[in-house]
């Protein structure tokens, strides 16, 4: 919530890409409006949201997304054809959040809300890749990840990830 609001400083309008298996669209959890669970509902009071790869919500967070301008986009369907229909709905400017339980536990299992089904790397590369070539990303950020046990190999494949934003970045800069 706070980089969307330093952002807000600098630039208009924007829309935000939310990569997560939980929408996180609580009005407040354990007593604080400040708590991950709650990011995406005061992010979407200001900003178009799309929420891509949701495996688990809460009965009142789909209420919130039917009543709102929020774009829903579970891990059962086609995600990229999906994400594609919706691109053209967006801002030109967007920020994109990447919760690391967005990912399949059996790639990355250090977060404190693992849900299974989620994201590979070459889709989920793939995926990242279809946003940059068609909006302008203004920011990036990687949330939740929790180190525990055996953790060095996943943060390597974040290490990765953020190396391979910021190329896509480089490749897409100037469309």
């Amino acid at each position: 919530m706070g980089i969307v609001r330093g952002l807000e400083k600098t630039h208009d309008n924007f829309s935000v890409i939310v990569f997560d298996a939980h929408p996180d669209l609580f009005y407040s959890w354990n007593n604080s409006k400040l708590n991950h669970r709650c990011a995406s509902f005061y992010i979407s009071s200001k900003h178009q949201t799309t929420l891509l790869g949701i495996r688990s919500m809460d009965k009142d967070e789909l209420e919130i997304v039917k009543n709102n301008n929020i774009h829903l986009i579970y891990s059962h369907e086609n995600i990229k054809k999906s994400l594609l229909e919706i691109l053209p709905k967006l801002e030109n400017k967007v920020y994109i959040s990447i919760d690391v339980d967005a990912f399949d536990p059996s790639f990355i299992r250090n977060t404190g809300t693992p849900e299974p089904g989620g994201f590979f790397w070459k889709e989920f590369i793939e995926l990242l890749e279809t946003i940059f070539k068609n909006k302008n990303v203004i920011g990036v950020d990687i949330v939740e990840f929790s180190p525990n046990e055996n953790f060095e190999s996943e943060s390597y494949s974040l290490s990765k990830l953020i190396y391979k934003i910021m190329a896509l970045n480089e490749t897409f800069i100037y469309k």
